[in-house]
């Protein structure tokens, strides 16, 4: 009975030690990312708000349908949300400040490219060209017109 006991107070021990998180991190480094997540966040309410933007924009431009204007805002505002839920991963890993760029550049080529097809597939052919020459005046990053 006694070492039932003492066996199952050591399963507890070890089972309590082992679930708790053990942090490396000071709390100088936890306030830091707190603060780039706020940073994110702010970022990707201003995105939203530039999306409504560039729906006005491109349909002043390219005279959209309903439904052309409500696949394109859909398709930007997925491409929005993709770009703030890379950029609060990157902000968890630890790699060398060139290769999260690179990384982040090809993840912004995939995404862009996702959104252009998306929007392309409700056009027709004259506005896939001007949507083509007008897509050269937006800022990948923050969805602003240059």
């Amino acid at each position: 009975m006694i070492k039932k006991i003492s066996l199952l107070s050591l399963l507890f021990v070890c089972f309590f030690s082992f679930s708790q998180e053990k942090t490396n991190k000071s709390d100088s480094e936890v306030l830091k990312d707190k603060e780039a997540v706020v940073a994110i966040e702010k970022k990707y309410q201003k995105l939203k708000k530039n999306v409504v933007k560039l729906a006005d924009y491109f349909n002043n431009q390219l005279n959209f349908t309903t439904k052309q204007k409500s696949n394109f805002i859909e398709s930007y505002s997925n491409y929005a949300n993709n770009i703030s839920r890379i950029s609060v991963k990157n902000l968890n890993r630890n790699v060398v400040k060139f290769d999260a760029d690179h990384e982040m550049l090809k993840l912004y080529m995939k995404f862009s490219e996702e959104r252009d097809n998306s929007v392309k597939s409700t056009l027709n052919r004259r506005q896939k060209k001007q949507y083509q020459e007008l897509i050269k005046n937006i800022n990948y990053k923050t969805l602003e017109i240059k």
